[in-house]
């Protein structure tokens, strides 16, 4: 498009919205201080934008509890409600930021009101054990492509990953003498697992096909210029796979699989601390969850209906 552009056969770029200088320290503040992933940065970039822009100018330390609260609730208006979790979520920390800084006044970050959000109300979306692994089969060993999506399957199937772990995969993180992988997962917190035989192939396999580039990063796209993959690429890895094997699922992204990995072990008898140290859970709250898809373990305790004791 560039050289299109150059040569007046195409449409000028269009000019991106300045971010206004706060935003940009509120993104570095969060960056170093809390260690934010770039794609929740990027969700809250645009809202703490539009919280700016509301204020037209005003002081920060002139803010109060009554005006944060009445721009929750009249953008929430228009919001569905897993929308207002995230709002609510990039305010707080907007204001957790300017406090922190010493723009308004302490303890303003408390003025935002909560969402109703009920963590254990539903079932985790999961694949069954045998739709992965067919999912995994269905991937060409020939190809570039299908060599490369093989080893992010693996990585996330058998090893639980995040689609940001698996971006941020790089040659130096791989000890093949020890087979073992660094993850740097949230908080940039890294953790060494053991590579599964498997991953360990699919992964050698891809890096000898690979394109010969600079980049530090293990996975790259596969249309040149050559370059680490993008913010939705493993989504797109995913959504493809299942859409090629044509089978209906709870979800095509790749968190799903992360989903499915515990499941599966869940079922397999692995107690809530293995599945969470799997997961590099920080809190056990955050595995119970899969709890609940451990159906011969609840059916032990399970009581008869009422109506059936009569």
């Amino acid at each position: 498009m560039e050289h299109l552009r150059r040569r007046g056969m195409a449409r000028p770029a269009p000019v991106a919205p300045r971010i206004p200088t706060l935003v940009e320290e509120f993104d570095l503040w969060m960056r170093q201080h809390r260690g934010s992933a770039a794609r929740t940065l990027a969700d809250y970039r645009p809202l703490a934008a539009a919280f700016v822009a509301s204020r037209r100018g005003r002081r920060w330390d002139h803010l109060d509890a009554k005006a944060v609260r009445s721009y929750v609730i009249e953008e929430c208006k228009t919001l569905t409600p897993a929308r207002r979790l995230v709002f609510v979520r990039a305010l707080r920390m907007f204001m957790r930021f300017l406090v922190a800084t010493g723009r308004c006044r302490s303890h303003l970050d408390r003025s935002v009101p909560s969402m109703p959000h009920w963590r254990l109300a539903t079932l985790p979306r999961y694949l069954d054990e045998d739709v992965v692994e067919r999912l995994i089969a269905s991937r060409s060993t020939t190809t570039l492509t299908g060599v490369r999506d093989l080893a992010v399957l693996l990585l996330l199937a058998r090893l639980a990953l995040r689609a940001g772990e698996v971006r941020g995969l790089c040659l130096r993180d791989i000890d093949w003498a020890r087979g073992q992988l660094r993850v740097v997962g949230k908080l940039r917190r890294p953790t060494w697992l053991p590579m599964p035989q498997d991953v360990g192939d699919a992964i050698l396999a891809y890096l000898r096909m690979r394109q010969r580039c600079q980049h530090e990063q293990v996975f790259l796209c596969i249309q040149a210029p050559h370059r680490p993959l993008g913010a939705t690429s493993v989504r797109g890895i995913c959504q493809r796979a299942i859409d090629e094997l044509g089978v209906k699922t709870p979800g095509k992204g790749a968190h799903i699989f992360r989903h499915s990995t515990a499941a599966t072990l869940i079922r397999h008898g692995a107690t809530l601390d293995d599945v969470g140290r799997l997961l590099r859970h920080a809190s056990r709250e955050s595995t119970a969850v899969y709890a609940k898809v451990a159906i011969s373990a609840l059916s032990r305790i399970a009581q008869p209906w009422p109506e059936a004791v009569r």
